[in-house]
């Protein structure tokens, strides 16, 4: 088998895959064609820390989540990624674009990217909660679990588990 029909074959199965969580959370999503692929989001999550840095990083990134996996927009796409951003209220797009084409911009992502590996991420979505790492939305029941049980903790109360 050739790497090209293992790659059509991985993303046949991604396609199925997400169709059965969108089924299971209810969230409008839709698997982006294969003709996207491979996507560069260099110029996104640079953006992403610019909005970050002026406190608007959670409402980009779920304004550009939207744009990828409900309309099957073309996020390497500047036009597209103007777009998303002008979405957001306080955020100019000629600003995060021309940092996301900066050395500043280019340098931050470098420096996330650096800090990433170092604690261990290699992937995504990946999730830290303390020192624990978690890999892929399929575990995000444990993250939960974490969270939950971190919260009991800080309140004092101990926790029994039944079966």
């Amino acid at each position: 088998m050739q790497v090209e029909d293992h790659g059509r074959i991985k993303l046949r199965y991604l396609a199925q895959d997400h169709k059965r969580w969108t089924a299971r959370t209810g969230l409008p999503f839709k698997h982006p064609p294969a003709s996207m692929f491979p996507l560069k989001t260099a110029s996104a999550m640079r953006m992403f820390i610019r909005a970050e840095q002026q406190g608007r990083g959670e409402a980009f990134a779920e304004a550009v989540f939207k744009a990828y996996w409900e309309r099957n927009e073309d996020i390497s796409d500047p036009l597209v990624l103007g777009a998303v951003t002008e979405s957001v209220e306080g955020l100019s797009a000629d600003e995060l674009i021309a940092y996301a084409e900066s050395e500043d911009g280019k340098h931050a992502l470098a420096e996330a990217t650096d800090a990433a590996m170092e604690r261990g991420v290699f992937g995504a979505p990946q999730f830290l909660v303390g020192e624990e790492l978690f890999w892929g939305k399929d575990r995000l029941d444990f993250v939960e679990d974490m969270l939950v049980m971190g919260e009991i903790r800080e309140k004092g109360l101990s926790v029994q588990f039944k079966l």
